[in-house]
């Protein structure tokens, strides 16, 4: 061990110095608790024997204000003294120190409390790694160690904040593995966790700055916070993604779109200049998702996040089919051809506005809309407009009611 020797008399020092060679530990010195104190970070020391009285800072304040010193850190504090009353003692130990030794000190006993404590420091240190590692553990997902969902939010929040307080921007993915109820419902669990893993892996691969974030959001969703990085450098990451998960070419027999496991991503941007919150910008990237799995998954959907959704319901395809055509250019368009549908469709990704066909034409329909928009607490702030026709002048309305 590095032993500190905190002592001003150098006969003294020079006693316990060679005590100290003499059982195989290296000897450190200070001649004050000034300097005891001006070595702490600058010196590796396991161990520290301490004289109480000292001109200045005595041992009992020197031990103190080295305690606070070094934080969490515990190292062994040993007092050096003539003195040996029951008040002195408890008045060290009360500061901060760990035993006594009384000069003058003899060889047995300072190998015995030397001995001691260097068993009592290899516990500490231990319990120390087991904490740390109890800690790490405790922030990463079981399954994928990537970040889990607590501590991604946790360093996510802290992480917007810098980048506001810096002036810069930041980008969001979340991402969905395609069709993977149904690859679990194939392969197998066991087989549809390694599949998890191995796609954590390629996430992790291809996100590879110290700021980047990568976590585990829930089941088979990923999420992804890209700091100082504008919404074209995430779409080039998130393609990347793409592409090195298709390379991986993990056979999925059950998917629509491909032979092997896919990805549908949604992207979001949070500029420098804009005053955005996490859950607003995770909004927007699951917005996007949708988007991306609505539009046909395996693909990469990163519309602007001031580009505004609008779920069309009606019952007939054609109808449908011609209100996307009219509202197109007004923003992103989600279809739904019943009330139950759109509902649902809205709790997962609260449009910006529900525009349904006549509500005279389809009474049947929307005749519990309203209520049931208005009632379900995800929903509940979603306006609602009923087309009659189609006219510059609806269209107008429309574009009022999403500024």
């Amino acid at each position: 061990m590095n032993i500190l020797i905190v002592e001003d008399s150098a006969t003294l020092r020079a006693h316990m110095s060679k005590l100290v060679t003499e059982l195989n530990h290296r000897p450190l010195f200070a001649k004050s608790g000034v300097e005891a104190l001006q070595l702490i970070g600058s010196c590796d020391f396991d161990l520290v024997i301490m004289d109480v009285e000292m001109p200045g800072l005595d041992g009992f304040e020197t031990t103190s204000l080295m305690r606070e010193a070094l934080g969490d850190r515990w190292v062994p504090i040993i007092y050096s003294t003539s003195h040996n009353s029951d008040d002195k003692v408890l008045a060290g130990i009360e500061a901060g120190g760990d035993d006594y030794l009384v000069k003058p000190v003899s060889h047995n006993l300072l190998k015995a409390k030397l001995t001691s404590m260097q068993r009592i420091a290899e516990m500490h240190q231990q319990l120390r790694r087991l904490n740390d590692e109890l800690s790490e553990r405790s922030q990463l997902d079981g399954l994928t160690h990537l970040l889990n969902r607590r501590t991604f939010t946790e360093k996510a929040e802290q992480c917007l904040h810098d980048t506001r307080r810096f002036g810069k921007g930041c980008a969001m993915l979340l991402i969905d593995v395609d069709f993977f109820k149904q690859y679990n419902d194939h392969y197998g669990h066991q087989q549809g966790d390694e599949c998890l893993r191995t796609l954590a892996l390629a996430l992790s691969n291809n996100v590879n700055r110290d700021c980047d974030l990568v976590g585990r959001y829930g089941g088979e969703e990923f999420i992804i916070l890209l700091p100082d990085t504008d919404l074209k450098g995430a779409t080039d990451i998130a393609e990347g993604i793409l592409k090195a998960v298709d390379n991986l070419n993990i056979p999925h027999k059950l998917s629509s779109v491909a032979d092997h496991i896919t990805l549908s991503i949604g992207v979001d941007e949070a500029s420098k200049d804009d005053r955005y919150s996490l859950d607003a910008l995770i909004s927007v990237a699951d917005k996007n998702l949708y988007l991306a799995k609505n539009n046909g998954r395996h693909q990469v959907n990163s519309s602007n996040q001031a580009h505004k959704t609008l779920l069309i319901v009606d019952p007939s395809e054609v109808k449908l089919a011609a209100l996307t055509q009219h509202l197109k250019l007004l923003g992103n368009i989600i279809t739904a051809d019943s009330a139950n549908e759109c509902l649902e469709m809205a709790k997962d990704i609260k449009p910006d506005l529900i525009i349904a066909g006549s509500q005279k034409a389809s009474a049947d329909l929307f005749a519990d809309l309203d209520h049931q928009i208005a009632n379900h607490v995800r929903t509940a702030c979603i306006p609602i407009f009923y087309i009659d026709e189609m006219s510059e002048d609806t269209i107008q309305k429309i574009r009022k009611l999403l500024q």
